[in-house]
């Protein structure tokens, strides 16, 4: 079923040239479409293994960077982006263009810690050894200010939207990955029971099984449980909290997943005000998002502009950009009406 997303995408094509001015304008553009926290599961055979990229948990390397062949991205022929962009896609670590042997620059991401979780517990089950999830936050300033990070099906004409493609390197305190084995002593399996349960690379069945049920309350346990594992995301915890308590249907869903299709309720979910305040009370202050108070991070385009994100069949998704927006905006509040009694103490 095609959306509005798709009639807004002009991927890349066969062209022997450089990106035109107005080409690159379009996928800078296409970029702002992108959640600014993202979620990758990798193990020690992830792309081609760890002598050809490095996944650990201080960086995200992809192959020609660790052997300093990347590119500037842009400085490429448009031919040569897609000729990256679809052997990367199709999990070719090496690849011929033109005459030119090059090497992978990208690495694989989702917005959805629903699908992650899913393909990291299948990743274990296969046979890969020291599984381990994470998040980044893409507005990343250690390489070269930012990361280029576009969702597939801007790219490639047949790509799916479960996956994102990050260009460049990832390190530093805006990325963070703790292995399955800690979040499984922590408490994962028993918040998230269905993954142990499923054998689906991705996770789609249980999924739509799960979004189809009644939404449920957040309880004390499922708050006590959520800071157990999103502690372990130091100052990336606020996201990671808002994404676990978005693994099932939460009373601020727009709509539960009916049969193959979404039913947008409204153009956002509104958590109340007592489910928010006792989110936010599991999350040190030290680790919520600088930009919060103030408008910075409201301004963000994929998080201020409701169904901004291409989040068809990912309700998880949706529900979870709904609890981040509700989060900063209640959390700026407080922000401000602390900043108010301040005022007024000093003003006597």
């Amino acid at each position: 079923m095609k959306t509005h997303f798709d009639l807004e995408r002009h991927p890349l094509q066969e062209k022997d040239e450089p990106l035109s001015n107005a080409r690159k304008a379009h996928f800078e553009e296409r970029r702002e479409h992108v959640p600014r926290y993202l979620f990758r599961a990798w193990s020690n055979e992830s792309c081609g293994g760890q002598l050809i990229s490095h996944n650990n948990t201080d960086e995200v390397i992809p192959p020609a960077f660790v052997i300093e062949q990347g590119h500037e991205l842009y400085d490429l022929k448009e031919s040569s982006i897609r000729n990256m962009v679809e052997a990367h896609y199709k999990a070719i670590p090496s690849y011929e263009d033109g005459n030119q042997h090059r090497l992978g620059e990208f690495s694989s991401w989702a917005s959805s810690l629903h699908l992650v979780l899913c393909y990291a517990v299948w990743l274990r089950k296969g046979g890969d050894s020291n599984v381990h999830v994470a998040v980044m936050d893409r507005r990343i300033t250690e390489w070269k200010d930012h990361l280029l990070v576009w969702q597939v099906p801007d790219l490639l004409l047949d790509g799916l939207n479960l996956e994102y493609l990050a260009h460049g390197c990832i390190y530093g305190t805006h990325y963070k990955a703790v292995s399955l084995e800690l979040l499984e002593a922590k408490g994962l399996f028993n918040f998230f029971p269905e993954i142990d349960r499923q054998h689906r690379m991705f996770g789609h069945p249980i999924r739509q099984d799960m979004f189809r049920q009644p939404t449920l309350p957040i309880t004390k346990w499922d708050l006590d449980t959520t800071r157990a594992l999103s502690v372990l995301f130091e100052n990336l915890a606020a996201p990671v909290a808002a994404a676990l308590l978005s693994l099932r249907p939460r009373p601020w869903a727009r709509a539960l997943a009916t049969a193959g299709e979404r039913i947008h309720a409204e153009e956002r979910g509104q958590p109340a005000d007592t489910d928010l305040d006792a989110i936010l009370s599991i999350i040190d202050t030290s680790v919520i998002p600088d930009k919060w108070i103030g408008d910075n991070f409201l301004a963000e385009r994929w998080l201020n502009e409701p169904n901004m994100v291409d989040t068809q069949d990912f309700p998880d998704v949706e529900q979870w950009i709904d609890l981040l927006y509700a989060m900063a905006v209640r959390d700026s509040g407080r922000g401000a009406r602390s900043r108010r009694r301040r005022l007024r103490a000093i003003d006597g």
